[in-house]
């Protein structure tokens, strides 16, 4: 890609981002350039949670508005590909990028309350394994919270439970949320391994692409 062809990628993405709203690049060849920066943001966010014990609420808000434009960059992506018709788009040497439809998932709210709700239920003998996870302080493992309240749902522990977990204004510690269609950012093997990048999804339904409004810094 020229610098030329950069710097009008880079003026486009700033143009939604002023605008807040998400839709199609002119054209795919503009991914390789939305991935690249997306690579770079997720180094960042990186190295603010490798910081995060020292100042956790100033690293806390660098990392929301890092992950912020890091969603942004994927929802482009995603509608690009959708406009064009296209799953995936590969630029040899570079990166790739390709969509997947993902299974519903729950999103934790609150995770203190949540920790609560937990440790409620293993006091009352329901199996938690693998939920919480301490070091220094709780972690939340949420490919097995995802798990656990799934089965709450079926085999009713979800009202016992997560009712507990409601603040003073009635909100729940968790919320559910739909199945997805997601974008996955993969790099070439320069390092030890793929640099994934987790989804950070855009609801939509089927044959539909949707504008979204987020804050963003400068690129």
């Amino acid at each position: 890609m020229s610098d030329y062809e950069q710097i009008f990628h880079k003026q486009e993405l700033y143009d939604m981002f002023s605008k807040g709203e998400v839709k199609a690049l002119e054209d795919l060849y503009g991914i390789e350039d939305v991935v690249l920066n997306s690579k770079e943001i997720e180094k960042k966010i990186e190295f603010c949670k490798g910081l995060k014990r020292k100042k956790t609420k100033d690293i806390n808000k660098a990392i929301n508005v890092l992950e912020n434009k890091l969603s942004f960059f994927k929802k482009v992506v995603l509608v690009t590909l959708k406009e064009n018709k296209e799953k995936s788009v590969d630029f040899p040497g570079s990166c790739r990028a390709s969509s997947r439809r993902q299974q519903a998932n729950w999103t934790i709210a609150d995770e203190e309350e949540f920790i609560k709700v937990v440790e409620k239920a293993e006091e009352d003998g329901v199996k938690v394994d693998g939920v919480i996870e301490e070091v220094k302080e709780y972690v939340i493992k949420k490919k097995f919270a995802n798990k656990l309240l799934d089965t709450w749902e079926k085999n009713g522990n979800f009202e016992k439970y997560i009712l507990l977990g409601e603040d003073d204004d009635g909100v729940q510690c968790v919320v559910r949320e739909p199945a997805k269609t997601g974008v996955t950012f993969t790099y070439p093997k320069k390092e030890e391994e793929d640099n994934e990048v987790v989804d950070e999804t855009v609801p939509v339904k089927e044959g539909e692409t949707v504008a979204v409004t987020e804050e963003f810094d400068t690129l």
